[in-house]
């Protein structure tokens, strides 16, 4: 299933596959190109969803939660903490 990432204004929202979450973040330009970044405060849905999906999200969160580096180029956003990295793309709509 596809994983949402939004940011704005100081909050954090999304898809993680079944659910929908959200939380706080916060960001500082390092002046290097790449931002120091905490998300914190995350909350999710409650439904039940299949196994296979209930492990990504947890995967998901978890990685969203260890995310301690932001680097954005052109259309792709990557964030990076230890042991962790994940990869969005910005995708608009016709």
């Amino acid at each position: 299933t596809a994983i949402t990432l939004q940011f704005l204004d100081g909050r954090v929202a999304g898809l993680a596959g079944c659910n929908d979450y959200s939380g706080r973040y916060t960001a500082a330009d390092n002046g290097d190109g790449t931002f120091a970044v905490g998300v914190d405060r995350l909350s999710t849905g409650r439904r039940a969803c299949p196994p296979e999906i209930m492990t990504q999200e947890n995967a998901f969160e978890s990685a969203l939660q260890a995310i301690t580096t932001a680097m954005i180029q052109e259309n792709m956003l990557t964030l990076s903490g230890p042991d962790v990295q994940l990869v969005f793309f910005l995708i608009t709509g016709p």
